[in-house]
């Protein structure tokens, strides 16, 4: 068993799940979104509360996915497991795909950069969609899954779909609930 892989990939592995959160938690707000007449009746406090629950989740979805792919050496990154596991064990596995490492550049790191500068993404210059955070994301899952060897450390376990479904069933549900109750809410003040 060596303590400093599972360390690192359980940080990682965890990161990714709480994107795969956010993912769901946009999902959910589109689904909401998608019902024109519950949105259509909404106060514009809800709408707004709506509107900056998504931006932030936006935000942390690709704030995160950033950090799980930086270059640099003192973080824990996919990059610097990579790193270790061939300096340990000699192990090689694959990068990120080409169309995903230049959306890192050209959408992701210039958010990363705004951020830091400004803590404002809205106001960077580049506009994210959630889909291409989406299929991001799912390349960052494959790859780290590929750096899971349960060989090494028997403690570390690839991301399954199941897990992910779990997420799902837990997440996209309840939000859409939980914007349904306000609204119903709202119908419920504005007929008294």
């Amino acid at each position: 068993m060596d303590d400093e892989y599972f360390k690192r990939y359980a940080e990682l592995r965890e990161m990714v799940k709480e994107c795969y959160v956010d993912q769901y938690i946009l999902l959910g707000m589109r689904n909401f979104n998608d019902d024109y007449d519950k949105v259509e009746k909404m106060p514009n406090c809800i709408l707004r509360i709506i509107n900056h629950h998504c931006r932030l989740t936006k935000e942390h979805i690709a704030l995160t996915l950033w950090k799980l792919t930086d270059i640099q050496k003192e973080s824990n990154t996919i990059v610097t497991l990579k790193t270790y596991l061939w300096k340990n064990y000699e192990v090689h596995s694959s990068n990120l795909s080409k169309e995903n490492r230049e959306y890192r550049e050209q959408k992701l790191t210039p958010i990363r950069k705004k951020m830091l500068a400004h803590n404002d993404i809205e106001n960077s210059g580049v506009e994210l969609h959630i889909d291409e955070l989406f299929r991001y994301l799912e390349d960052v899952k494959n790859v780290l899954n590929r750096l899971c060897y349960e060989t090494i450390d028997n403690r570390v376990k690839p991301l399954s779909d199941a897990e992910i479904f779990n997420i799902r069933l837990c997440y996209q549900p309840n939000l859409h609930s939980l914007y349904s109750y306000l609204s119903l809410l709202n119908e419920d003040d504005a007929s008294n």
